[in-house]
């Protein structure tokens, strides 16, 4: 029945038009949406820590402690606009990150779920 729940969950994220990512308590990305795959224009896996390479150096420090600080419990989401940098076209693209710590009805952890969506700012302006 697990296995059939388990299924069910990743077939159902698979077919939503979400952007969605999945890391284990340390933080390290196991799981990214294929949505979020193609226009993160995902390279190979892009797991673990490999989404770090793709901060825009300016945003980097920040994200970085912001996302630490919520792996290791300091805060209890984590929330952020900063820039992507693909990595195959190396175009610069402002996105929202939201992420939070999810149990199963026992408290037992199961993972980070993460959105990500893109910033599309007003006609006009820079995002």
């Amino acid at each position: 029945r697990v296995a059939r729940l388990e299924a069910f969950n990743l077939a159902a994220i698979e077919a939503s038009n979400q952007a969605l990512f999945l890391s284990d308590e340390l933080g390290k990305t196991f799981y990214i949406s294929p949505q979020l795959r193609e226009w993160m224009g995902a390279t190979g896996e892009m797991r673990d820590d490999s989404w770090r390479d793709c901060v825009h150096e300016d945003d980097a420090d920040e994200v970085y402690r912001a996302w630490d600080r919520f792996v290791n419990r300091q805060v209890s989401s984590f929330r952020k606009r900063y820039r992507y940098r693909q990595p195959k076209t190396g175009a610069i693209v402002p996105i929202d990150c939201i992420a939070v710590r999810k149990n199963d009805p026992a408290g037992v952890y199961l993972a980070i779920v993460g959105v990500v969506t893109k910033v599309v700012p007003p006609a006009g302006e820079k995002a």
